[in-house]
């Protein structure tokens, strides 16, 4: 601010006009006019970040994008100290120009001889001669009254003839301009800070959205499609989280990964969440890798007992019964097992006992059908003569061991006895033992005990030997 010109001593001051003065000072001040804000560069404004391109590694990609928003937050950083550069610039630009104008006017009003408004620093029009008789303009005048600028803050001398003195040079325009260039700048940064933030937790969103895409098991090839809906859901305002979702489960990346869940609907059954869906394939794959079939483990396996509302303990039972009761079994078993499914082969043996369609119950008898004639074939016969029916009479893989071991010892002389005594009716054959050792059939038992005895009464009333010594000998090691 430039040093006020010297004045004369100013005369005592006269109250006379005290009132009109203060009544003067106290006039409303004209509003300011506003000074223009500027406009934010466009470069300030956020742009969306268009969908990545396919790549084969997403890590790269979420990377690249922090980069890339971390640049714009350094372009905003940039933009902040320019503006407020620009402001301060602007704010000493307005303030030489006023004083280098209000000068010039000034100047400009003294060369034409005109009057100069100090109020507004307007030039007048021509001044008025005095007839004074001394050289000292203000010889014939007092001052009544001190007036301060209420807009510019000068201080002027108010004389008796309505004239002003400038006493000293106001900076209120100056200070208001600074004020508003601050409130300005301070706005402006403001709503940087607000945009840096809004991208930061946009680019934070986007990274843990496809953290949690990738702990549901996407490939990166899958992700990659993904990001384009993702980054599209965080930076549209009218997409609502609960409508994001919705609109990501239609996807059709996004219904391949959760196949079973579609299965499931078409069978008027609830689609899992994405928690119990990922639970549900935890629990097979604990199975498959225990039974050492994890390599069955596929999301498209999972899908299919998803999908059929297979359990996990059912899947369990699956894999073990084929696992441990056929595969790792005789492998007579599985000769015997493809009687009653001659499709399946020792490849797909788990995949086959795995297929839904195939109900548990009946492969389970199947299986326990194709152990018992194992057993048989194992002793020598060409295999049960009704498998199915002794699995449903309850007899199992060890009875079957047992009881054919039993039925190969007797067999022989029994079917033997048979044929020499016709006569009498008692055929004894395969499926006779079967019902006695196996059943537990009295009626069966019964046959051998009655060609025992007719063998013995033969025997004993041949050869004269008494009834024991005869039994002794015909049946040891027959019977």
């Amino acid at each position: 601010m430039a040093s006020p010109k010297p004045t004369p001593k100013p005369t005592p001051v006269v109250y006379k006009s005290a009132d009109a003065a203060r009544a003067a000072a106290t006039a409303p001040k004209p509003a300011p006019k506003p000074t223009p804000k500027p406009t934010p560069s466009p470069s300030a404004q956020a742009k969306p970040t268009p969908p990545p391109s396919n790549s084969a590694s997403v890590a790269a990609k979420a990377k690249a994008q922090i980069a890339e928003l971390q640049a714009r937050a350094d372009a905003i950083a940039r933009e902040q100290a320019a503006a407020k550069t620009a402001a301060a610039a602007e704010l000493a630009a307005a303030k030489t120009a006023q004083t280098e104008q209000y000068a010039a006017n000034q100047k400009l009003a003294k060369e034409l001889g005109r009057t100069f408004d100090p109020k507004t620093g307007k030039i007048g029009g021509p001044v008025k001669t005095t007839t004074a008789t001394t050289s000292d303009p203000n010889k014939n005048k007092t001052v009544v009254d001190v007036f301060e600028d209420p807009i510019t803050g000068d201080i002027y001398q108010v004389w008796s003839d309505g004239s002003r003195t400038l006493m000293s040079k106001g900076t209120r325009q100056a200070d208001d301009a600074a004020a508003e260039a601050k409130e300005r700048y301070n706005a402006e940064q403001a709503a940087l800070a607000k945009q840096a933030a809004e991208q930061a937790e946009k680019r934070d969103a986007f990274a843990l959205i496809q953290d949690t895409m990738r702990s549901y098991g996407f490939t990166d090839a899958e992700l990659s499609e993904l990001s384009g809906y993702i980054q599209k859901a965080i930076i549209d305002p009218n997409l609502g989280p609960n409508a994001a979702i919705l609109g990501m489960r239609n996807l059709g990346v996004y219904k391949q990964r959760f196949f079973g869940n579609e299965e499931r609907v078409k069978k008027g059954l609830n689609a899992l969440s994405e928690g119990e869906y990922l639970q549900q394939e935890k629990d097979y794959g604990q199975y498959f890798k225990e039974y050492g079939v994890q390599d069955l483990a596929t999301r498209v396996q999972m899908a299919t007992l998803i999908g059929n509302d297979v359990s996990a303990l059912e899947a369990k039972n699956r894999i073990g019964l084929a696992v441990d009761r056929v595969k790792n079994a005789d492998p007579t078993i599985m000769s015997e097992l493809k009687t009653y499914y001659p499709t399946i082969n020792d490849k797909d043996l788990v995949s086959y006992f795995l297929n839904p369609v195939q109900a548990l119950p009946d492969l389970k008898r199947k299986v326990t059908a194709s152990e018992i004639g194992a057993a048989a074939i194992g002793q020598g016969f060409k295999g049960a003569t009704d498998a199915l029916g002794l699995a449903d009479y309850g007899v199992d893989r060890a009875t079957a061991l047992a009881g054919y071991a039993d039925i190969k010892n007797v067999l022989p002389v029994s079917e033997k006895l048979s044929d020499i005594y016709q006569e009498a009716g008692i055929d004894y054959t395969q499926q006779t033992g079967e019902a006695e050792f196996l059943k537990q059939n009295q009626d069966a038992a019964e046959k051998r005990r009655r060609l025992k005895s007719m063998e013995r009464g033969s025997f004993s009333g041949s050869t004269g030997m008494t009834d024991n010594q005869g039994l002794e000998q015909s049946t040891q090691g027959r019977f």
